[in-house]
């Protein structure tokens, strides 16, 4: 598979202070990778430098195959971003800034009408469309930030960068948004995406990339982090017969890790689903059964933390 972005041993700073220290990491074409981290680990330096807004003390980036400082022209053609702060021009109504950034982009008046009407539609502007820019809430502004990257993205995009794309949203915008991005998908674009909500990486992501003190710290895929954590492999029973439990999960060679009154936490060697679980050890009179392991918010908070 071919590379999108490549990063080799980037070093990116501001005055004297180092932020960003020699990290490299590879994205494939057509994927959709979580680029995670806490406040001020990086993401936005990382965003910026890949863009060629900020130059590197050492190191490169590279958007496919264009090294983005040689090649800044060519590389921003095909990309399309929804940055971190919800931008627009505060003079312009939602409609017009939306219409007009996509004939910035070069994009048909007649194709840059027709999505500006579906965008807005579709992400319940209606009552808002010739509002200004100035006059929206937070929330409001970020749809309309989203709503004008997302309908500027054309045959001839390839990569899109959506920061903190669902910070502040509404369930219904999550969902469309999210089912736009798995459509963007199919279509081949490769989407980077820096978020705190782990519902998004859970339903959208292939890959993981976690930063931390300008630092990568996980690189790989969200099976790879559940199985790191065992979070698919951790469960929790409660049955009318915990010893005729505990003598089958001995035969099945499972790893029984605590007993605590009637519940019984145990670890299998490999990933089993709720219902085959339940299946066998129906004998067992099975109350209750389910996961034990920590969620990705869990995991977020103990990768932040340095602990694991």
């Amino acid at each position: 598979m071919n590379a999108a972005v490549e990063v080799s041993n980037l070093v990116v700073g501001y005055k004297k202070t180092e932020i960003l220290k020699g990290i490299s990491f590879n994205i494939d074409e057509g994927t959709i990778v979580g680029y995670l981290g806490p406040n001020g680990a990086g993401k936005t330096t990382t965003i910026l430098t890949l863009l060629g807004i900020l130059k590197p003390w050492s190191g490169y980036v590279k958007i496919f195959g264009m090294n983005v400082l040689k090649k800044s022209t060519e590389a921003k053609q095909l990309i399309a971003v929804a940055h971190q702060e919800a931008t627009g021009d505060p003079f312009l109504t939602v409609e017009e800034n939306i219409y007009l950034y996509q004939r910035l982009r070069g994009i048909p008046k007649k194709r840059a009408k027709i999505k500006t009407e579906e965008y807005i539609k579709s992400f319940n502007l209606e009552e808002h469309r010739r509002k200004l820019f100035l006059e929206l809430s937070p929330g409001l502004a970020k749809k309309v930030q989203v709503a004008r990257c997302l309908a500027s993205v054309t045959e001839s995009t390839r990569l899109i960068i959506l920061d903190e794309p669902t910070a502040g949203s509404d369930p219904s915008f999550k969902l469309k948004l999210w089912n736009i991005i798995k459509t963007l998908k199919e279509d081949g674009k490769t989407i980077i995406l820096t978020t705190h909500n782990m519902e998004d990486v859970e339903n959208l992501c292939d890959k993981i990339i976690f930063i931390k003190n300008g630092k990568i710290i996980f690189d790989g895929a969200l099976s790879d982090l559940k199985s790191n954590f065992r979070i698919d492999r951790l469960y929790r029973i409660k049955c009318g017969f915990p010893k005729q439990f505990l003598q089958k999960v001995k035969v099945l060679g499972f790893n029984v890790t605590r007993v605590e009154n009637n519940e019984i936490y145990f670890e299998t060697p490999t990933q089993y689903k709720i219902s085959e679980l339940a299946s066998l050890f129906e004998e067992c009179i099975v109350e209750e059964i389910g996961y034990a392991g920590k969620d990705l918010n869990e995991i977020f908070v103990e990768l932040v933390e340095g602990e694991k």
